[in-house]
């Protein structure tokens, strides 16, 4: 029904490695596994000017922790991103400030935060689930010495105020996560096979601080974005948010969703959603988890779906009752993640003006030895909210399980990432 291109001209590491974008200034500020790169956003906006010199308006309804923007506002174009996880969408925020720093400043005020937050303070998280050591846990995310500095300097910090109180508030959430005993790893948090041993301490916060805070500072001196251009980052649900936008004010949409593979992101986040506050209990960790992308199974969906088609359906027939399902409830994530996605196309073509264009990267999955060809039905999907394909992109093989391996009779990866265009 919809031909993949397997030999693209965008096949290759600069479009879907994100590995490399962790090392350009400003992006290197917090790692997102699940981003994507940078050169991708770029590609797609060279292809969108055509060799015309125009400022576009572009938008990013999964914003993550703000490539797209980001890449928009350091080439003088306007944006605009949603982003469910108030922590990422905070990180996006700073990622993309506006203005110049005065760098005998910043130092001076990096120095003083730490002189001042010596003493430590008494942490709310202590005692709280895993985050610390107690007497029925073997296993914990984070050492006291660690937690209590990091409160103490956050504490200074707020006291302060002042241009850089958010950079340096994300300085200190990545440093303490860099003294974390645990790591993400897939769908989980998984403890350092050496994580005792480590020791994390007061001490390795502060040096992992200080390294984060003068990698800013280097930053914002050779990359400042222009106020006119610091992009619009919102908080919240892109399915609910995007018709408070007005109709026909984009020229460029770059995007990578949630991928179709059961990664609940607002539990693999959890360490810096409670470090920064934006979570304060278990409660508003599964409110959270309510309001993301039907993606997952860590929440029991409700069957209220509409969407339908030819590419889904033998899909469904082969899920249902298949005794190798890991979890019951995986045939309804499946249907109620492309239902979430066709709904976010519906309300996205109206935001697009004229001759716009999608820029889409998503994965294929498979579920108890059913490979689920996202990039297609997803095409699909787009088709009938009223989108004209351009094109379906392989940009690379990916590896599954040894144990979902084994049904596909290929020797090469089963899975792939692919990149799907599409215009209005």
């Amino acid at each position: 029904m919809y031909e993949l291109i397997q030999d693209s001209k965008y096949k290759g590491g600069d479009f879907f490695n994100f590995s490399k974008t962790t090392l350009l200034p400003r992006h290197r500020w917090y790692h997102l596994k699940e981003g994507f790169s940078a050169s991708l956003v770029e590609e797609a906006i060279n292809q969108k000017l055509s060799g015309k010199v125009r400022s576009l308006r572009i938008f990013e309804p999964f914003g993550g922790t703000g490539t797209t923007p980001l890449v928009a506002a350091l080439n003088h174009h306007q944006s605009t991103a949603i982003e469910v996880n108030p922590f990422l969408a905070f990180t996006a925020k700073v990622k993309t400030s506006a203005g110049k720093w005065n760098t005998d400043r910043f130092n001076v005020y990096v120095n003083r935060i730490i002189e001042e937050s010596t003493r430590g303070e008494y942490s709310p998280l202590e005692g709280f689930s895993t985050f610390t050591e107690r007497d029925v846990l073997t296993k914990w995310l984070f050492n006291k010495s660690v937690l209590r500095r990091y409160t103490s300097l956050v504490k200074v910090i707020d006291d302060v105020g002042g241009t850089y109180r958010d950079s340096l508030k994300l300085a200190a959430i990545v440093a303490a996560y860099d003294c974390c005993n645990a790591r993400r790893d897939g769908k989980a948090l998984r403890y350092k096979k050496n994580w005792k041993d480590l020791k994390y301490s007061d001490k390795e916060f502060v040096n992992r601080f200080r390294v984060r805070a003068s990698v800013m500072g280097q930053d914002v001196a050779s990359h400042s974005i222009n106020s006119e251009f610091r992009p619009i980052i919102i908080n919240g649900d892109s399915r609910k948010l995007l018709s408070t936008l007005d109709n026909k004010s984009f020229d460029l949409v770059v995007t990578s969703p949630p991928y179709l593979n059961s990664f609940d992101y607002s539990d693999i986040y959890r360490p810096e959603l409670f470090l920064g506050g934006y979570v304060k209990d278990n409660n508003e960790l599964k409110s959270l988890r309510l309001k993301t992308l039907r993606s997952h199974v860590q929440t029991l969906w409700t069957d209220d779906m509409s969407f339908e088609s030819m590419l889904l359906n033998p899909i469904k027939e082969r899920l249902k009752n298949n005794e190798m399902l890991w979890n019951k409830n995986i045939p309804l994530m499946v249907h109620a993640y492309f239902d979430d996605m066709h709904q976010l196309f519906q309300e996205l073509k109206p935001k697009l003006r004229r001759n716009g264009q999608v820029w889409l990267v998503v994965s294929t999955s498979a579920f108890g030895g059913v490979h689920i060809p996202v990039d297609l039905i997803l095409a699909d999907a787009a088709i009938q909210a009223g989108f004209s394909l351009q094109g379906i992109h392989c940009l690379r093989q990916l590896r599954t399980s040894g144990q979902q391996w084994k049904h596909f009779a290929t020797k090469l990866p089963p899975l792939r990432e692919s990149l799907l265009i599409m215009s209005v």
